[in-house]
């Protein structure tokens, strides 16, 4: 008996830990929820031949994590951007979970002012997935 309440104790203890650092997500419903949420503005993936024609928001042949901020060719970025990404701003898993959180808190006066942020955390995490498989 006393070995189980352990073995609880013990991964009790661990769990914040592993749950903080894991953005797990389903990249097949971030994909779902990014065509849902994203598409009126944004394109994902190699096959758009004509990337951002037309389109309010750049587009991202492959995977944006590990990247800078504002560096998607061809597409003017707003103030709020620019400057993000001339102080090194890197899109990692903890800032597009902020970002995709309140894109307008995180970068005041950008161009999506309009979109009020992904309030659930899981949607968020398979938003980041999906970004990933890219």
């Amino acid at each position: 008996m006393n070995t189980i309440k352990i073995s609880l104790l013990i991964s009790l203890l661990y769990l914040p830990f592993f749950t903080s650092l894991s953005f797990a997500g389903d990249s097949f419903e971030g994909k779902q929820l990014t065509k849902r949420l994203c598409s009126g503005c944004h394109r994902f993936g190699p096959r758009f031949k004509r990337m951002n024609h037309s389109l309010v928001g750049p587009s991202f042949k492959s995977g944006i994590i590990g990247k800078k901020v504002g560096k998607s060719p061809k597409y003017k970025y707003s103030k709020a951007f620019l400057k993000a990404a001339s102080d090194g701003y890197i899109w990692d898993e903890k800032n597009l979970d902020k970002f995709l959180s309140n894109p307008s808190k995180l970068f005041k006066k950008n161009k999506m002012s309009s979109f009020k942020g992904v309030k659930d955390p899981e949607d968020r995490a398979n938003i980041i997935a999906f970004l990933k498989s890219l």
